[in-house]
């Protein structure tokens, strides 16, 4: 009868710690997927491996492209969300809503809410893994303490808005800590298939962001504190088996290694360098500030005497130096290096989550039997309930994120003929250029009638972004006349490129503009670096009208936004400043590169000056070594602001715009039909000409023009009095394969006046 109460007896006190651990995870899980649709279909997340894996299989022919082409970040998570999308196609697929992948693309670019639904469901599934494994490494360190530990996890803000924003840092942070679990569990029980499990766990989460790699230090102390230098020697073998499984996620960094090395010093130019948010200071303090936030400063002490105390601790020490090596292998790098953000915490939270509770644990052991339980459970409450508040706070996020806000705002406000110029985080406007890469790719990839015509129906604005120069360096690799490359430094840092997009007389003819705080702040910050920058905001603020100010209603909802009326006080104050220059964005590159450019590429006869231009109006040496800065910086933004202007007979800036792009680029098409027609409109068809004739003169160098370009030659020539070439032009137009152009040469051609003449 004794036997059989212990029986009944012993079973709930061996399940109170699987169920206390049940419930952590299940406060997590809430937490979570608590408001997991928020934004949409507004998808605002950055979700760089959910946009990757979507380009892998985005081509014309909708098969898949292996090769990621992007190497800032590893393979496997990019793999991960792939393999995600592979199946909601498929599914999707089943039940009819798509008949193609690029129906599925196109679903996604219309609404985006069930893929990104299930990239975020993934998230938090790892997200769990992390808060299991810290559970079960507190149970490791001290036993008891595992469903506080779990708890503490499951409540960080860090780690529940990282969970759905589709970030390579969840998925790393789960791997690493299971890594982490297997390097304890080995030196337990010494099993070689336990280590062999623990190096393809460090593969794994290296394969999800790089600083896992560095796991393979803790590894290397858990063979010593086994074996000693005998089991030492399975080092090497145990980290090469962690590289192998690395490769395996990441193959591009076998199969292209020049995109691979490339990709990793941008990661590495981030790190020394710094970025927008921070240029100079090193990491330390802001980090040191975010696990303040998550634990308080009581939190943070108690991590540090509890590492202390357990390291020279002999029942511990080898597991809390195993811990205490991967805590500081992912904490030193961030605190020397110049990358902030919040997310870079995650690997750091759940351990010291672990060292934490240990020490409470420790603490309450001091007390007389019966009351170390209430003890531990007190002390753990302390840091518990704010935890739980925290995590509460953060799982509430605003489904009225202030870039949506602003959307609404402009589609209720924004007339049809109305042009906008907004800084980067503001409004998520669909814009004539994403319009028409939507239609292209239709068009391209044979989409199914029902999404053609939605996309046909979609509605969008003259709308315009500003780039933002972040991250990566300001070094070009131009030719010498000799032919060999060469490579220079244009600016100190990437940064310095973003004065050239802050030009105010760019914004002629635009009707308004969009500061967010997310960019401005950054600058006002550091008013004498980025001077450029606040002579536009100053100037929008003393003579444009504010058309609204949208303030986010909660932390962690959007940056502040303001919108400007560019009215009659703000034209006027540009026509003070003068037209557009065409390269007025060289004019602030710095004396050394034009110097450094002009005794490298300084032809033979040629006089170099650091003026732009030389004497004779040609381009300088140093300019002409700007070109692909220009393409890859500028190019981009100046034709889709002269497109917009030139649609809505806003002919002087368009055609300013126009040229600028054709001093740099004349082979440009686009740049030259804008430059073309707007001058002709203004009357002025001489210089129309001009710039079609150099055009074509670059584009036939190059292997021939197209149709359309010829077609405005041809009116050119006859609106300057040139009618025998503008009918040979005309004759060629009408012979070639373009049906529309052939059909409108060949009605020019029959014109009883000639050609562009009407018929009396």
């Amino acid at each position: 009868m004794a036997r059989s109460r212990r029986e009944s007896t012993a079973p709930p006190r061996a399940l109170a710690p699987r169920l206390a651990m049940a419930a952590a995870l299940l406060i997590a899980a809430a937490l979570r997927l608590w408001n997991l649709r928020h934004g949409l279909p507004d998808f605002l997340d950055e979700a760089i491996p959910f946009r990757r894996a979507l380009m892998m299989w985005g081509n014309p022919g909708g098969g898949i492209d292996w090769n990621p082409h992007f190497f800032q970040y590893p393979s496997l998570t990019i793999y991960l969300h792939l393999a995600l999308q592979q199946i909601g196609y498929h599914v999707g697929a089943w039940f009819g809503a798509y008949q193609s992948p690029p129906d599925y693309h196109v679903a996604f670019h219309l609404d985006p809410t069930p893929m990104a639904i299930v990239a975020r469901l993934a998230q938090v599934a790892a997200d769990l893994v992390t808060v299991w494994m810290a559970g079960r490494l507190g149970e490791r360190l001290h036993r008891g303490s595992g469903a506080a530990v779990a708890l503490l996890t499951a409540c960080s803000p860090v780690l529940i808005e990282g969970a759905r924003a589709i970030y390579t840092d969840t998925l790393m942070t789960a791997l690493a800590l299971a890594a982490l679990d297997r390097m304890l569990a080995y030196r337990a029980n010494g099993r070689g298939r336990t280590l062999a499990t623990a190096a393809a766990l460090i593969g794994l989460a290296t394969g999800a962001k790089y600083p896992a790699a560095v796991l393979v230090l803790p590894l290397g102390w858990v063979l010593w504190s086994h074996g000693g230098a005998r089991a030492l020697r399975r080092w090497p073998a145990a980290t090469g088996l962690a590289l192998l499984v690395f490769l395996a996620t990441t193959p591009g960094a076998l199969f292209d290694f020049a995109t691979f090395a490339r990709e990793l010093a941008i990661v590495r130019s981030v790190a020394t360098l710094g970025h927008l948010g921070n240029l100079c200071a090193a990491g330390f303090g802001f980090y040191l500030v975010g696990l303040v936030g998550e634990i308080h400063w009581p939190g943070v002490v108690l991590v540090a005497a509890s590492l202390v105390f357990h390291v020279a601790r002999r029942a511990t020490r080898a597991e809390a130096v195993t811990l205490a090596l991967a805590l500081l292998g992912f904490a030193v790098p961030i605190s020397i290096g110049r990358a902030e953000a919040d997310r870079y915490l995650m690997p750091l939270l759940p351990v010291a989550a672990v060292f934490l509770v240990a020490l409470l644990g420790a603490i309450a052991e001091r007390s007389p039997g019966r009351f170390r339980l209430p003890a531990f459970i007190g002390l753990c409450a302390l840091f518990a309930v704010p935890a739980l508040r925290a995590g509460l706070a953060a799982s509430v996020v605003s489904t009225d994120d202030t870039r949506i806000e602003a959307r609404r705002w402009c589609e209720a406000h924004l007339q049809p003929g109305d042009v906008l110029v907004q800084e980067m985080y503001g409004a998520p406007l669909p814009d004539r250029a994403t319009w028409l890469r939507y239609r292209e790719f239709a068009e391209q990839t044979g989409v199914s009638a029902g999404w053609r015509g939605r996309i046909e129906r979609m509605k969008w604005y003259d709308a315009v972004t500003l780039p933002l120069s972040v991250v990566g360096t300001t070094r070009v690799t131009v030719r010498r006349p000799d032919g060999s490359l060469i490579e220079l430094e244009i600016f100190p840092h990437v940064v310095d490129l973003n004065q050239m997009v802050y030009e105010p007389r760019l914004l002629a003819g635009v009707d308004y503009v969009l500061t967010s705080g997310g960019v401005r702040r950054r600058f006002e910050a550091e008013p004498a670096r980025f001077a450029p920058e606040m002579r536009l905001y100053a100037l929008l603020d003393s003579t444009a009208e504010v058309a609204t100010r949208i303030a986010p209603k909660r932390p962690n909802s959007g940056p502040d936004i303001t919108v400007y009326h560019l009215g009659p006080r703000f034209r006027a104050a540009l026509e003070r400043l003068g037209g557009l220059e065409p390269l007025w964005w060289a004019a602030c590159v710095p004396r050394a590169y034009r110097e450094h450019a002009n005794a490298v590429f300084t032809r033979a006869g040629e006089v170099a000056t650091l003026a732009p231009r030389a004497t004779d109006s040609a381009l300088s040496p140093w300019t002409r070594s700007l070109r692909r800065l220009f393409e890859d910086r500028l190019q981009a933004l100046v034709a889709d602001l002269a497109g917009a202007l030139e649609r809505r007979a806003r002919c002087a800036p368009a055609r300013d715009l126009a040229r600028a792009t054709l001093e740099m680029t004349p082979e440009d098409v686009t740049a030259c039909l804008i430059f073309a027609q707007c001058s002709g409109r203004l009357g002025d068809w001489g210089a129309a000409r001009a710039a079609i004739e150099r055009t074509l003169a670059a584009l036939e160098a190059a292997g021939g023009a197209p149709p359309v370009l010829r077609f405005e030659h041809a009116e050119t020539l006859a609106r300057t009095g040139d009618l025998e070439r503008a009918r040979l032009e005309l004759e060629r137009v009408a012979a070639s394969g373009d049906p529309v152009l052939a059909a409108q040469a060949r009605l020019a051609l029959g014109s009883a006046g000639g050609p562009f003449r009407p018929a009396r």
